[in-house]
């Protein structure tokens, strides 16, 4: 059985029966990503006084205290990824503060004043434009959100490698596709190392392969409530470009 789509865990966040559980595949999927960008995030705000992995803990609550079940209009938020971060967007620019230095404004902190005189600006005012305008550059929001892309990519990854290994690890010849994906030996050096024919190899590998983009497709459809076949190609060309990123062979 694949993990359920993103999409139908958090719409179980308000039945008490399924919350933890929900909660927990959440977590697995997308803490790291959101850390990460809560960590590059917090410096270009010049935000001290938090830790990120606490922000993103506090995120999660946050999500269910407002079971938060709207659905996204926009074609780009279509993807789960994309609509969790947009919610943390704003969850992390209101629910911080720049931490100011003697003289100086820290990026961002003229934000919480009111250019025309009178009482601060309430903090969930602060748009995510207002920020860019502060100070932080469009391309710095690029690399923090960039990050967490990568971040979701190499997660994603080894969440293939536990499935494909719960289901073909028990297999003798497991081994050999460890070996392929792992040391990226070519078809001659695997018959040479596990004394196989290079038939039997190649019969191997792609049973094995198969396997392994079967998990992958599922786990990249749970990203989208109803995926299309060009949005998962999309979704699979964004990711196996990611793993090349970050150096890693699939």
């Amino acid at each position: 059985m694949f993990p359920q789509t993103s999409w139908t865990l958090i719409s179980q966040i308000k039945d008490a029966q399924y919350r933890d559980l929900a909660f927990g595949q959440l977590s697995e999927r997308y803490r790291k990503a959101l850390v990460i960008y809560a960590g590059r995030m917090c410096a270009l705000l010049n935000v001290r006084q938090r830790d990120p992995e606490d922000i993103v803990q506090d995120f999660f609550l946050y999500l269910m205290e407002k079971s938060l079940l709207q659905k996204p209009v926009r074609d780009d938020q279509r993807r789960f990824r994309n609509w969790l971060l947009t919610v943390f967007k704003f969850f992390l620019l209101n629910s911080t503060k720049p931490d100011r230095t003697p003289g100086k404004k820290a990026a961002g902190a003229a934000l919480n004043e009111n250019p025309g005189g009178g009482s601060p600006r309430r903090a969930r005012t602060v748009s995510l434009d207002q920020r860019i305008d502060a100070g932080i550059e469009p391309g710095h929001l690029a690399t923090a959100e960039h990050e967490y892309e990568r971040q979701w990519a190499l997660d994603l990854f080894a969440q293939v490698r536990s499935l494909h290994a719960q289901r073909f690890g028990s297999e003798p010849a497991y081994e050999i596709f460890v070996a392929k994906l792992r040391d990226g030996l070519t078809i001659e050096a695997l018959c040479e190392r596990f004394g196989k024919s290079k038939s039997q190899v190649e019969t191997i590998l792609k049973k094995l392969t198969e396997g392994f983009q079967t998990i992958l497709n599922n786990l990249l459809a749970n990203e989208f409530e109803t995926p299309d076949e060009h949005e998962l190609l999309l979704e699979k060309k964004k990711f196996a470009a990611l793993l090349r990123e970050a150096s890693v062979r699939i």
